[in-house]
């Protein structure tokens, strides 16, 4: 075989393998979640950058009382808001853990709604790709979930692709249980 015909052949396995790898990785995540291989998930997710995502989101009004609301009902903005998202962050440090997550699956599978969709899936860069994903009770006009992922390189924190961010829209920030 000529090295110009290996050569697209290699290039061609590394990229159908590039292009299943996140697909790969979110079923792996999936099924970690619902079996509770808390181990797995915690590989799998960056939970320190999707942890910091959420409060940036709580934190910027995108999820709970928008921004411009909380200013024009707060007489102490700077206060207000950094009491508020010291409270949130606190709520998102306890709650989004890999343990959170497999308990929150395993409850939603014992009642019959495990399932959800994934509505998009692209990647948004070569090293990004992007889920978005409708979970069971929401409605089909509701935003979706949308978590992205990242390849890591060895350099890095670890190698291969993990979930780095997750926007959670308002309504299923609204059915979690933050209390227990």
């Amino acid at each position: 075989m000529r090295p110009a015909k290996i050569a697209i052949l290699v290039l061609l396995v590394v990229s159908v393998v590039h292009i299943a790898s996140p697909y790969a990785v979110a079923w792996r995540m999936w099924t970690a979640a619902l079996s509770g291989d808390s181990d797995t998930l915690t590989d799998l997710i960056d939970w320190d950058a999707v942890r910091s995502g959420i409060k940036s989101d709580i934190a910027d009004g995108i999820v709970g009382m928008p921004a411009h609301d909380v200013v024009a009902t707060n007489t102490l903005v700077p206060f207000g808001s950094s009491f508020m998202a010291g409270i949130a962050g606190n709520i998102v440090d306890r709650d989004v853990t890999p343990e959170r997550l497999a308990i929150a699956l395993r409850a939603l599978k014992k009642s019959g709604g495990v399932g959800g969709s994934i509505t998009k899936a692209w990647f948004s860069w070569p090293d990004r790709f992007e889920i978005a994903l409708h979970m069971p009770g929401q409605a089909d006009d509701d935003p979706p979930l949308r978590v992205e992922l990242r390849w890591r390189s060895p350099i890095e924190k670890s190698w291969g692709w993990q979930i780095v961010r997750a926007w959670v829209p308002q309504d299923l920030m609204e059915q979690a249980d933050f209390d227990g």
